[in-house]
């Protein structure tokens, strides 16, 4: 992107919200006290495994075990994806990297699987700051002793709405227990830095308030990305008449909820994004189908349909439909 050129399909994800006047990934690692141009690796993201016990719908097959599985069986993909483990690699990858300052855990659930804990050991052995994203549904035991050992640690945990919203979001989970384990996490490791992480998109940007006065309460700093893909759940499944009273709904909230002022204007900048995304009904279809498909293997009503699709009743019906064809 410097260069002028277009972006490696790897820098995707970011090129979209940076086009937009949004913050990426990209540049919220920028202000890493690691960032710099030398040509040393100080830092490693570890995809440790796809093992995980959530199946959000924006989430990928290849990155997460419940919802391959899921998809397979509502005849979304036609095999089974395999399980990957790639812990020796990360150990290995840790041996060769001498400069190290720095270590990320993508998943996958990072509570899930037990060989993190060799992972963890290497970390407290060379005193590397450690970042952890996890959906915090599940605690254990070994991982948590490990974790009090590590001074720099910075704990992301996901969250894509809040009470029903978030159940919705983050199926099969809970909104009771991940409140009980964020309380667990921050007792035992008082230390360590939190922040929630949102991935903000049409099927839970009418709850972005709500979300952002829980964090608040909180105390929990809330990053945000916005879903770019797949493209069939972006912006562009939206009609020009759904977005208009989407962001007038948004609009409308700003004066009704207990946010700061950079919150009001990061949902002004989501709102300017909306408008951009040229709707395409090719897309349309395509996420309706996907849609009605998880939804009619999950058994969703069409009570909570319409209650978590709120004022988008349109797309609502036409998921609906296509859950009993």
């Amino acid at each position: 992107m410097v260069s002028g050129t277009e972006p490696d399909p790897g820098c995707f994800n970011c090129s979209i919200p940076e086009s937009m006047g949004l913050t990426s990934i990209r540049k919220q690692l920028l202000n890493k006290p690691w960032a710099n141009a030398d040509k040393k690796i100080y830092t490693l993201e570890i995809f440790f495994s796809n093992t995980c016990n959530l199946g959000c719908v924006m989430c990928y097959a290849n990155v997460s075990s419940y919802a391959a599985e899921e998809r397979y069986q509502a005849g979304i993909i036609p095999i089974r994806m395999p399980a990957i483990d790639n812990i020796q690699l990360a150990l290995d990858t840790m041996d060769q990297l001498p400069d190290l300052k720095s270590v990320t855990f993508i998943g996958g659930e990072f509570f899930l699987v037990k060989r993190n804990v060799e992972i963890l050991d290497k970390i407290i052995q060379r005193n590397i700051q450690c970042t952890i994203t996890t959906n915090a549904t599940v605690l254990t035991e070994p991982l948590l002793k490990k974790l009090q050992h590590i001074q720099n640690l910075e704990i992301i945990i996901s969250v894509d709405g809040t009470d029903s919203v978030y159940n919705f979001m983050r199926y099969p989970a809970e909104w009771d227990t991940l409140i009980r384990n964020v309380d667990v996490l921050r007792a035992r490791i008082s230390w360590a830095k939190y922040h929630t992480n949102t991935v903000v998109q049409p099927l839970n940007i009418q709850n972005l308030h709500e979300l952002f006065e829980w964090t608040n309460k909180k105390m929990l700093p809330a990053h945000h990305q916005m879903l770019v893909s797949p493209e069939y759940l972006t912006w562009k499944i939206l009609t020009v008449k759904e977005k208009i009273i989407l962001v007038e709904l948004l609009k409308t909230k700003q004066s009704q909820y207990k946010i700061t002022t950079k919150q009001k204007n990061t949902i002004d900048d989501l709102i300017s994004g909306i408008i951009q995304d040229n709707f395409d009904p090719q897309l349309r279809t395509q996420g309706v189908e996907y849609l009605g498909k998880i939804f009619k293997h999950r058994k969703i009503s069409t009570d909570v349909m319409q209650k978590q699709f709120g004022i988008l009743v349109d797309l609502a019906n036409e998921i609906i439909t296509a859950m009993k064809a």
